[in-house]
């Protein structure tokens, strides 16, 4: 019966890294990842603000309804990025005169890209980052919306429809006017997580829990290697129009169509929902394609044992034991109750609130910093690879709840496109900003508790007694020192 079925078990018959596992990781981490990153990143090839000044004045003063004098004439003293300095000759008297850009702007740039076409400058400055900021925002929605919905209807279902949405979506972005291309970027950012939250479970569920950990740090590490991609095709199309680039982020995504025959339905989604019928076939399948003796796999299909369950979206990337899971579960008004778990919860909330800021605002920044934008663009995210491959060999996932850390991290992730507008007001406003996050979150960790080595509580109870063994550890430490 389903209901007592090791998975695990099944998925270490099959093999855990052979051929088909291994079509399953690269064709999702490293191809379909492009379907996440590119309609999250996007924004710094077509959203770019070049310098710009004011064009110059092509008629009379009389003419643009400024005087009602024919007989005004003037001197340009300065065309600045908003606004034109003249010097005024009215009746042999001299005044100076500051006139908003009347006859449009001058961007420092060959590329067209969303803010030089529709003028997001000087009074509309702010509502380039506006899209980016609703893009997160529609985010936050999918991320509620989008587990349940792999959870009732499938892992495959879910993903394929998100995929071709995205893609669709992306594309018609292309050839859309300003309010038009901002509320598709809410619906846009919506289903990315669909794609996103589904691929990361997915893959989870192919691997059995002690190879988790490895599984999910090789997706980040097919994220970085995306962002290279994404600098690639803005350096080859730099002189093309923005919306050539927007077009290029939905085409991208025309693969799904074949996703149809590529990816299969979890197999740990199936047997949790009682589809053995389907469960048998499949596990025929990756038998035949692993080169494994199916007659080794089935009956384990029948084997009387605690079922491993399926992996739910909120712990992407853990190691999900037996043991971890709890009946009573707590809320998040356990979390005000206590004050450990209070302080603790504050102090990820920050983490990751200031990773998110950090991390993109550098990401948006980088094409502001003197030098070729592109190549800037590319140091900035190329430094994620090898940092990734570090992560890998000398740190181990554990079990850790990231609910409240990421709703923090979103609000960081829609203020960051406004470090790029505050920089042209205080260049050196977002690096201290940056900084004194980034050294405030590393401080915080100090008070955190020491769990290398030490077996995670399971519930506010068993927090409560680990709180209280560290605290008499502590005392009984200081009456040795004294």
């Amino acid at each position: 019966m389903a209901e007592s079925i090791d998975v695990d078990n099944v998925l270490r018959a099959l093999g855990k890294y052979k051929r088909y596992t291994i079509i399953q990781i690269i064709y999702n981490y490293f191809i379909c990842v492009y379907l996440i990153a590119f309609p999250m990143l996007v924004y710094v090839l077509v959203g770019y603000s070049p310098p710009h000044r004011c064009k110059p004045l092509n008629d009379d003063l009389y003419k643009y309804g400024l005087t009602d004098s024919i007989n005004v004439t003037y001197t340009v003293i300065a065309e600045e990025n908003c606004h034109t300095v003249l010097s005024l000759n009215i009746s042999n008297t001299t005044q100076t005169m500051n006139l908003p850009c009347i006859e449009g702007y001058v961007y420092d740039i060959n590329q067209e890209t969303f803010v030089t076409e529709w003028n997001l400058v000087c009074d509309k400055a702010g509502l380039g980052e506006l899209t980016q900021t609703i893009f997160t925002a529609g985010q936050a929605v999918g991320a509620l919306l989008f587990p349940s919905l792999s959870d009732r209807f499938g892992r495959k279902p879910v993903s394929i429809t998100a995929m071709l949405s995205v893609t669709i979506l992306s594309f018609v972005a292309s050839f859309s006017n300003f309010f038009v291309y901002t509320v598709l970027k809410f619906f846009t950012g919506a289903i990315q997580q669909g794609v996103g939250l589904t691929m990361a479970v997915y893959l989870l569920e192919q691997v059995p829990r002690e190879n988790r950990g490895f599984v999910s740090a090789l997706g980040s590490f097919g994220w970085g290697t995306s962002m290279i991609g994404i600098s690639a095709v803005g350096y080859f199309m730099q002189n093309m129009s923005w919306r050539y680039v927007q077009m290029v982020s939905g085409l991208n995504g025309l693969h799904a169509i074949a996703t149809f025959w590529i990816l299969d339905e979890s197999l740990r989604w199936l047997i949790a929902n009682k589809k053995m019928t389907k469960a048998r076939l499949q596990v025929k399948k990756i038998a035949r394609i692993n080169k494994v003796n199916v007659d080794d796999v089935l009956p384990l299909l029948e084997d009387e044992i605690e079922i491993t369950s399926p992996l739910k979206e909120p712990d992407l990337l853990v190691n999900v034991d037996k043991q971890d899971r709890n009946p009573n579960r707590e809320n998040l008004f356990t979390i005000l109750q206590h004050k450990l778990l209070l302080k603790t919860t504050g102090i990820m909330a920050f983490t990751w609130f200031t990773n998110s800021l950090v991390y993109f605002g550098l990401t948006f920044t980088s094409t502001q910093l003197a030098g070729d934008r592109h190549f800037n663009f590319f140091l900035n995210v190329a430094v994620e690879t090898p940092a990734m491959i570090t992560f890998m060999i000398l740190y181990s996932q554990r079990n850790i709840g990231i609910g409240l850390g990421s709703m923090s991290g979103r609000v960081g992730g829609m203020l960051a496109p406004y470090a790029t507008m505050l920089a042209t007001y205080i260049e050196w406003a977002p690096g201290i900003i940056f900084g004194v996050c980034c050294g405030v979150a590393t401080l915080l960790q100090l008070l955190l508790p020491e769990t290398s080595g030490k077996e995670l509580p399971q519930s506010v109870r068993e927090l409560r007694e680990w709180d209280k063994q560290r605290g008499l550890k502590f005392k009984a430490n200081e009456t040795k020192e004294t």
